[in-house]
C-alpha cells in the first residue's frame, strides 16, 4: 500500500494509491505454478479486476484487500475475476468492505453499492472446472465475497447450458458480506 500526499488549498490530506500494479505485477511473475501475495493492506478500487489465470495457487495468506472507504451511488466494483477458469486454487486472504448498515446514523456506500471479491464466470465452451477457495475471509463485502457461475443465456437463469465443475470451498469465513433486504429498498 502506497500513501502520498495531497495538497488543497493550503491543507494537505493523506490518501491512499490504489495497489492494482503491484498485484498485476505479481501475477505476471507466475513461477511454477504459484503466484504469492505477500501479507500487507492493499487497496483496491476495483474499477477493472485483475484477471485470474488457470493453473495456478494463489498463496494470499496474511494479505487483506480494502474496497475504497467510499463509493458512488450504484457503485459496481470487482477485485479479481476470470472466465473459464480451471485449476485454480486460492489459499488466504481476506476482503474489507464498508456494507450499508441501517443500525449506522452514518454510512459511506449507499444501499445500492455492489462489491465482490472473486468472480469466476463461464462462456458458452465451458471450461471452469477444479476451483478451490480456501481460508478466505471477508467483512462488510456488499455481494457475493466467492462467485463461481456456469453458462447461461440471459433471461434464462433456470437453464445451465455449461457448469462450473468440481468447486470446492473450505474454511472460509465470511461476516457481513452479501446483499440485505434493506440494499433493495
Amino acid at each position: 500500500m502506497k500513501w502520498f500526499w495531497v495538497l488543497i488549498g493550503w491543507t494537505a490530506t493523506m490518501a491512499l494509491a490504489d495497489d492494482r500494479a503491484i498485484l498485476l505485477e505479481r501475477f505476471s511473475q507466475t513461477e511454477e505454478r504459484g503466484i504469492t501475495i505477500p501479507p500487507g493492506d492493499y487497496i483496491l478500487e476495483g474499477e477493472t479486476p485483475i484477471p485470474l489465470p488457470s493453473n495456478v495457487t494463489i498463496q494470499a495468506t496474511g494479505a487483506r484487500f480494502f474496497f475504497p472507504d467510499e463509493l458512488p451511488d450504484r457503485a459496481r466494483r470487482l477485485m479479481f475475476a476470470g472466465e473459464n477458469v480451471s485449476h485454480l486454487v486460492w489459499e488466504g486472504g481476506e476482503f474489507v468492505g464498508r456494507v450499508f448498515d441501517p443500525a449506522e446514523k452514518v454510512n459511506s456506500w449507499l444501499p445500492n453499492a455492489n462489491t465482490k471479491g472473486i468472480e469466476i464466470t463461464t462462456t458458452e465452451v465451458g471450461g471452469t472446472h477444479d476451483i478451490t477457495f480456501r481460508n478466505v475471509r471477508s467483512h462488510g463485502v456488499a455481494g457475493a465475497v466467492i462467485g463461481v457461475h456456469g453458462w447461461v443465456e440471459k433471461g434464462q437463469e433456470t437453464d445451465v447450458l455449461a457448469y462450473a465443475e468440481r468447486v470446492t470451498i473450505q474454511d472460509c469465513t465470511l461476516l457481513r458480506s452479501g446483499k440485505f433486504m434493506w440494499d433493495y429498498g
